[in-house]
């Protein structure tokens, strides 16, 4: 059996669809055929039963160490989104034995992994095709989730980690995920050093000034175009994993970030704070504040890209650190 290490996606993905079939029963699904969505740092299938019943099963891929604290927090907030609001989010599917994830341990796989049930929505997955109207649901959306968080009160044994430092995965306060291989911008090639020792330099400057103004509140922390879905129930937002204590201009700096990749980023971030506007006032403090995180967020998916046991990141991470680096500097997407 190889390593998990040397395996190709399509071949990680069968390991980790072993893993979803074996978590089936676990959710009370037995039965239910398996159809691969998506294949990434997580995989998804949907789960479909005989009678019909839909529902996703998203698999952690064994290179991200993660947490039942960490997943239980995922589902305690998606629950009180559910209770307290209309929005259309996943509904949380806990397991026979009331725990908010299934471990499974197989061979062939470096630690067991989480798998973790929700409600199907129904809709049209935006991705390439994100329009101006879909800008305008997420810009709603986004905003009904920083109102919901300003007296959301987590219950006991909740913990997430803190977006309070550029490279938040890697908080010593939880398992290590991925070691911050750009606090030292040395490691990069000389030609890019600069570059992003600047970029590192204003993201901590933004969060020294972020983090002392107010509270932090619980954020989306993963908001873009892959993770809303649109259709005529209306906009629905997935994809809760990553949420962390932060600030709406964290999240909305996330977000921008890959906005600014399209060919028409201002259209798209005008209808965006046309949709956030209609729901709570726009949470940016003084000019370039989430600018500043729209860098820090490229940071972020270097680091990622550069630190990661993915032999197919492995593999492009010279050359995406030299693509990013131009998207580095203030106002450039």
């Amino acid at each position: 059996m190889k390593p998990w290490q040397d395996l190709t996606r399509a071949g990680r993905t069968r390991r980790l669809r072993a893993a979803a079939e074996v978590a089936l029963p676990k959710f009370g699904l037995e039965g239910a055929s398996l159809t691969r969505l998506t294949e990434g740092s997580n995989c998804s299938f949907r789960a479909e039963t005989a009678g019909g019943e839909r529902f996703v099963l998203r698999v952690g891929e064994p290179s991200k160490v993660a947490e039942m604290e960490c997943l239980g927090a995922e589902v305690a907030w998606l629950s009180a989104l559910a209770r307290d609001t209309d929005l259309r989010v996943p509904r949380p599917r806990l397991t026979r034995d009331g725990a908010p994830a299934a471990e499974v341990d197989l061979p062939g796989l470096p630690r067991p992994v989480y798998v973790i049930a929700y409600s199907w929505l129904e809709g049209r997955l935006t991705g390439d095709r994100f329009t101006p109207a879909d800008a305008r649901g997420m810009g709603g959306i986004a905003a009904r989730l920083h109102v919901h968080a300003v007296d959301y009160d987590p219950p006991p044994g909740f913990r997430v980690r803190s977006y309070d430092r550029p490279f938040p995965f890697s908080n010593p306060d939880f398992p290590f995920v991925e070691p911050p291989l750009l606090e030292d911008p040395a490691n990069l090639p000389a030609e890019h050093r600069d570059v992003y020792a600047r970029a590192l330099d204003r993201t901590r400057r933004a969060l020294e000034r972020t983090w002392a103004r107010e509270p932090a509140r619980i954020t989306h922390n993963d908001l873009h175009p892959w993770n809303l879905i649109t259709g005529d129930p209306g906009p629905a937002l997935l994809d809760f994993e990553d949420i962390m204590w932060g600030h709406p201009v964290q999240d909305i700096g996330t977000l921008f970030y890959y906005l600014h990749l399209r060919p028409n980023p201002v259209e798209l971030r005008d209808a965006f704070r046309a949709g956030y506007e209609e729901v709570a006032p726009w949470p940016e403090h003084e000019p370039g504040e989430i600018d500043a995180y729209r860098v820090a967020r490229a940071l972020y998916l270097v680091n990622w890209v550069v630190a990661s046991e993915n032999p197919d990141l492995r593999k492009i991470a010279d050359e995406y650190v030299g693509r990013v680096a131009p998207r580095l500097e203030p106002g450039n997407g």
